[in-house]
């Protein structure tokens, strides 16, 4: 059989117009070839890249789950951020509520004893200096003045010593 192909194709080759096309025919099967092989080559090297584009998009997934986990623990750490940032305002609110009545309840307070003082100063009852116990022998006070000073501080310290017999002082009148 490969002895009548063999002859069949050298009594074509004596034909001029065979023989062309016979040649033209094997130039085509050879680029043919070369194409095959190259369409191959660029196949093999798209399905290589096309993997690594799988790889990249698993690799992407993972990576958004990450993110996904990331983000919801973010909000879920600023909602309890925000509620403890309400509930610390609202502690702070109350606070100064407290200070407001505190510091109303200091100058009440205030008010109060600086009349009381006032009270028992105008009535000549004993004030709270007065009421202190007493060492003559240990301790007896003095109050000097300067001759500038002397005429007002007698008015005013007038019905302080009058109720304390003890205190002496030195100067009562002015000089000058």
């Amino acid at each position: 059989m490969k002895g009548q192909v063999k002859e069949q194709e050298a009594e074509l080759e004596q034909n001029k117009e065979m023989r062309t096309k016979i040649t033209s025919a094997r130039d085509f099967r050879k680029q043919a070839s070369d194409l095959h092989a190259k369409v191959t080559e660029l196949a093999e090297l798209a399905q290589k890249h096309h993997d690594l584009m799988v790889e990249s998009y698993r690799k992407a997934d993972k990576s958004r789950e990450a993110a996904d986990a990331a983000h919801k623990s973010f909000v879920e750490a600023q909602e309890s951020a925000d509620a403890e940032h309400k509930s610390f305002i609202a502690c702070q609110k109350e606070l100064r509520d407290y200070d407001k009545v505190i510091s109303g309840l200091r100058k009440k307070t205030k008010k109060v004893k600086v009349t009381k003082e006032q009270k028992a100063v105008r009535t000549g009852s004993r004030t709270p200096l007065q009421e202190l116990p007493r060492r003559r022998e240990t301790y007896l006070p003095t109050i000097s003045c300067c001759s500038s000073v002397q005429n007002s501080s007698d008015f005013f310290l007038q019905p302080f010593l009058s109720s304390r017999p003890d205190l002496q002082v030195l100067s009562t009148k002015t000089t000058g």
